[in-house]
Parts: C-alpha cells; structure tokens; sequence
C-alpha cells in the first residue's frame, strides 16, 4: 500500500468510527429504535409530578419569604407568577398523560377482547 491509499483508508475507517460514536448523541434513530415498543410513560409521570411538587413548595417558601418582606412585591410578583405558570404547564401535562393513558388502556383492554373471541 502506498502513503495516500493508507490515508484515504485510514480516513474513512475514523470517519465511519466517529459517525458511529456520535449518531445517538445527534438524535439518529436506529433500526431497533425505531422497531422497539414505546416506553412507559411512567418515569415521565413520575418526574412531572416530583417538579410540579417542588414548584408548589417553591412558591410555599417565596410566600414566607414575601411575608418576612425578604422580597420586594414586584419580586414576589415576578417569581410567583412564574411558579404558577410552570405548576401549570406540568399539571396540563400530567393531566394529557392520564387520559392518554386511560385511552391505551381501554384500546388494549377492547384488542385483548377482539383476539379472544376470535379463538
């Protein structure tokens, strides 16, 4: 082999290697991610819920905090409101997922009925 044929081969042997490394950070989906079932939305469901109750707690304290007059009322204002707005963001979403999931539920429950009195 000579000099270039080496560089070429040794190029491209890096340059497949790094798009191997760097096609999961870069959101590219493989054949089996694509073929796999859907994840539970359970974590999801649990993390919203753990923030929505650390914003709840939040505003808790802010309260105190705007009653020991260690924030200004336009401070208070400001940070309660936005608070409010993500406690909300995360309720209407908890909300979706509780009757997305009552919806699988029922098509899973109806499909199980379907196959049985196929048999």
């Amino acid at each position: 082999m000579n000099d270039l044929t080496l560089i070429i081969f040794l190029t491209l042997i890096s340059s497949a290697s790094l798009c191997f490394v760097l096609a999961p950070l870069m959101g590219v989906k493989t054949k089996k991610d694509r073929t796999s079932k859907p994840d539970s939305i359970w974590p999801r469901y649990q993390l919203l819920t753990q923030e929505k109750e650390m914003i709840l707690d939040n505003l808790k304290d802010i309260e105190i905090d705007h009653q020991m007059q260690k924030l200004s009322p336009e401070d208070y204002q400001m940070i309660r409101e936005d608070f409010l707005q993500k406690a909300e963001e995360r309720s209407r979403a908890l909300q979706h997922m509780e009757e997305s999931e009552s919806v699988f539920k029922a098509i899973r429950s109806d499909l199980k009925k379907l196959r049985e009195n196929k048999q």
